[in-house]
């Protein structure tokens, strides 16, 4: 009849659905706030361009608030104008599905500088995937890409120093061929960079008697096993050799595997032949010593007999072996004359030297022999006396030459008298002689010895010049004419300061000679003369007082060394050095250094300014218990002392305390520091600053741990899978909903274990899809759980992507729909049930 009779309520528990949405809404607020709060920058754009995403790092970074940058057009307010066009395109692409990981922005801040980020720039969709914009994840690399920015500079400028070095330095790689050949190597060899690249160095520039012991140091440093001061014989294009003094250094890669030799080198050439002409002529005057006609004996400052040449061998009797330490008064000198002669000697032992004392030597077989002997003062390099040297000759007999019946020459000192008779008539002659053959003879092998010394002098490979009380040159030998282009012709009797001596020093040369002339001798004294082409040349002098028969002072003589070339060399490492210690302290990088006791010996302004301590502060202060913080000084303390026996150390993390007490973090190259004989002296650390790095690492650290335990604790089932299809993701909620643990479920097939059989393929295909970058949305999977119930998981397939944009696998980020499911079912049932009802009555009212 139609009567209302009441009112029936249909209901719909939607107590999971709502407890669901609350979850999502509440995961939706962590999530913002996540994006807020997150230590990296995060920033977004519509589909306009304008900015509606603008986290707090962000808004940190620019300089511009939240309110300031929303709506801006991103790329025309905040991007540097160079590369708005290149992030246009980004942002393009972006906008139409293709992603850009990795992206290197500039981003200009509110007060103009420039913020340095590297960007993913991901397509932002909405539910139904529609593009709506896209969101940038940022990390602000600007500390780092300036750090780049000044090491590729210290790079290219290290690069320049080895490559302009006024030293040779050259390098091979593991296989012996060249790989390294500085300007310098190219002018000693002849051979430029590009004709000595990839050559076998050994067989190809190193002369063959050398090539053995050279490949074995090679081989050597190619173990680790560093070789200083080597002396390297080097063929040149032209065929000449080339002396260089190389230090073999091991070249190490970044991880620290040796890679080649480095040799830096030293062009010894004109020393190394100065050396074997002095070698030469030391030998030579050894040898004229021995063989001199004239005996040469010289004592010790203790009097023991300490020279003893041939000659005088031949006139005692007694052998140079039997002479040698005995002292010579006691043993050699008549007695009566013992005193005497050590008064000789005390006063050259003093600098007084003597001429032509006669002295009597008692001979092996007792007889004597009458010596005349010029006692000069022996001294050493630095002019130190160290005994005398004693140039006789024998007058025992003192000469008309008498041809004897043997046909014989005997040398007579006749004494020719008028013989007269009683009328005082000349009648005649009478000589009265002395036989003086073995005096002439003497005289004769003198005047050979004086001629020879002579030669000696004039053709000595060393300059040897000399002048007269006045100052005016009065000896010019060869090599000195050959030095500074002015004969022997032209330089005799000029005044030899104003003549030869560059202007700057003539006054303290002048005082040199002047000192010799009063028997002030000087040694090793720079000069630099002033050749006939305008030239200068650097000549190391002896300068000798030089004295007459009676042992006045007749001058001075000088003998040199010409030093120029190794002068210059000198001057040259000293401006390499200069250069070295400028680059070392104006270096970007920090670099310190310790002594063997620990002390700060090295303090860089980079250190000093990133610590806070001046160079006066840190030096000579404990590196490790005043700068290092103390949980990691014993650590620190074990990498040094290793350095300190030779074992490096590569990119070792150190925190060091600032003078404000901040920690700054560094990575340092411990590095053994040696003297040019190889020991070891300290350790020098060439560090980075990698704090903000360091700091930035730590902080995305904390963000991927939230962000892991964001996943594992979330209320919505997330699991993901590899390319071949196994689990690699199981959150506590996929595993509270299937029964299965993390453990249990990791590396297990995803279709094959959890999925019913009649969806198996469809699964399958979901995930090949995602697996080949089409994700899916909203797909209703039904899981096998632990105790064989079904559970209906809503799910999103996205694709995995590693940080190079590699696809890595799938997540699927599901709502657990089953309570959903159930409750629609059994509303059908209930509308079925009501309808059967319905149909029943209808029936029965019609009947």
């Amino acid at each position: 009849e139609s009567n209302i009779v009441g009112v029936v309520s249909v209901a719909q528990d939607v107590t999971e659905t709502t407890k669901h949405d609350r979850a999502v809404k509440s995961m939706a607020q962590e999530l913002r706030q996540l994006v807020d709060k997150a230590n990296a920058p995060i920033f977004g754009i519509d589909m306009h361009g304008n900015v509606n995403e603008w986290n707090d790092k962000t808004a940190e970074i620019t300089g511009y608030s939240k309110d300031e940058a929303m709506n801006k057009p991103l790329v025309s307010t905040f991007i540097v104008p160079k590369l708005r066009d290149s992030v246009q395109g980004v942002l393009d692409k972006a906008l139409k599905g293709c992603e850009t990981s990795n992206y290197d922005l500039e981003f200009r801040t509110k007060s103009n500088e420039i913020r340095h980020l590297l960007v993913n720039a991901t397509t932002r969709r909405d539910p139904e995937s529609n593009v709506v914009g896209v969101v940038g994840v940022a990390q602000d690399v600007t500390e780092a890409v300036e750090r780049d920015v000044a090491v590729r500079s210290m790079a290219r400028e290290l690069r320049q120093l080895v490559d302009t070095a006024n030293a040779p330095i050259f390098g091979i790689d593991v296989h012996g061929n060249v790989n390294e050949w500085n300007d310098k190597t190219s002018e000693i060899t002849g051979f430029n960079r590009e004709e000595a690249f990839t050559k076998p160095l050994v067989s190809t520039f190193i002369v063959p008697k050398l090539r053995q012991s050279v490949q074995d140091v090679l081989d050597r440093a190619l173990k680790g096993d560093e070789t200083s001061n080597y002396e390297l014989e080097f063929r040149t294009k032209s065929n000449e050799t080339r002396y260089l003094l190389v230090n073999a250094t091991t070249r190490r890669d970044a991880n620290n595997r040796v890679v080649g030799v480095v040799g830096v080198a030293q062009d010894v050439t004109e020393a190394t032949k100065h050396d074997r002409a002095v070698a030469s002529m030391a030998r030579e005057l050894r040898q004229l010593v021995d063989t001199a006609n004239a005996p040469i004996f010289g004592i010790d400052i203790d009097g023991h007999v300490n020279e003893w040449n041939d000659k005088t061998a031949e006139i005692t009797g007694f052998s140079k072996e039997e002479a040698l330490n005995k002292p010579l008064i006691s043993t050699f000198i008549v007695s009566n004359l013992r005193q005497s002669v050590q008064d000789v000697l005390d006063r050259a032992l003093k600098g007084d030297e003597t001429s032509n004392y006669e002295l009597e030597f008692r001979t092996k077989t007792n007889e004597v022999r009458y010596l005349l002997v010029n006692a000069t003062t022996r001294r050493d390099p630095e002019s130190n006396i160290v005994g005398v040297v004693g140039v006789a000759q024998d007058v025992t007999v003192a000469s008309l030459e008498f041809r004897t019946k043997t046909n014989e020459v005997r040398y007579l000192l006749v004494n020719a008298t008028t013989r007269r008779d009683p009328e005082s008539n000349i009648v005649g002659v009478v000589g009265v002689a002395q036989d003086v053959t073995v005096a002439s003879k003497h005289d004769r092998a003198v005047k050979s010895m004086a001629q020879e010394l002579r030669q000696l002098i004039d053709k000595a490979n060393a300059p040897i010049f000399g002048i007269d009380v006045d100052g005016k040159v009065n000896e010019w030998n060869d090599k000195t004419a050959e030095i500074t282009g002015y004969s022997r012709e032209e330089a005799l009797d000029k005044p030899l300061v104003s003549t030869f001596i560059v202007p700057q020093l003539r006054q303290s040369v002048q005082d040199v000679l002047d000192r010799a002339l009063k028997d002030d001798e000087t040694s090793n004294y720079e000069l630099e003369f002033r050749t006939k082409t305008n030239e200068v040349r650097h000549l190391l002098v002896n300068a000798t007082t030089r004295r007459g028969p009676e042992n006045r002072v007749v001058g001075v003589v000088g003998v040199a060394q010409d030093v120029t070339e190794a002068t210059k060399q000198d001057r040259a490492v000293k401006s390499v050095a200069q250069e070295l210690r400028q680059l070392i302290d104006k270096a970007n990088a920090p670099i310190f250094g310790i002594d063997v006791d620990g002390k700060v010996n090295e303090w860089n302004e980079k250190t000093a300014w990133i610590t806070g301590y001046s160079r006066e502060e840190a030096l000579n202060k404990p590196l490790v218990s005043t700068f290092i913080v103390p949980q990691l000084r014993q650590s620190v303390q074990d990498v040094l002392d290793r350095a300190l026996k030779g074992a490096e150390t590569s990119n070792y993390e150190l925190e060091f305390r600032t003078k404000t007490n901040e920690v700054r973090y560094l990575l340092v190259n411990a590095t053994t520091r040696r003297d040019p004989e190889s020991h070891i002296i300290g350790v020098v650390g060439v560090a980075q600053d990698v704090t903000e790095a360091t700091k930035q690492d730590q902080a995305v650290k904390s963000m991927a741990q939230e962000l892991r335990q964001l996943i594992d604790k979330a209320n919505a089932p997330i699991f993901g899978i590899d390319v071949d299809g196994k689990v690699n993701e199981w959150n506590d909620k996929t595993a509270e909903i299937t029964g299965f643990g993390k453990e249990e479920a990791l590396n297990k097939p995803l279709v094959s274990t959890f999925i019913v059989p009649q969806l198996r393929q469809s699964v399958q295909d979901i995930m090949d899809k995602a697996l080949k970058e089409n994700e899916t949305s909203n797909y209703e999977l039904e899981f096998r759980t632990k105790e064989n119930e079904i559970r209906y998981l809503l799910v999103n397939a996205t694709t995995r992507r590693d940080s190079y944009s590699n696809v890595v696998g799938v997540v699927g980020v599901a709502q657990d729909v089953t309570d959903d499911r159930k409750h629609s079912q059994e509303l059908r049932q209930m509308q079925y049930i009501r309808a059967s009802q319905e149909t029943k009555l209808e029936v029965e009212r019609n009947m």
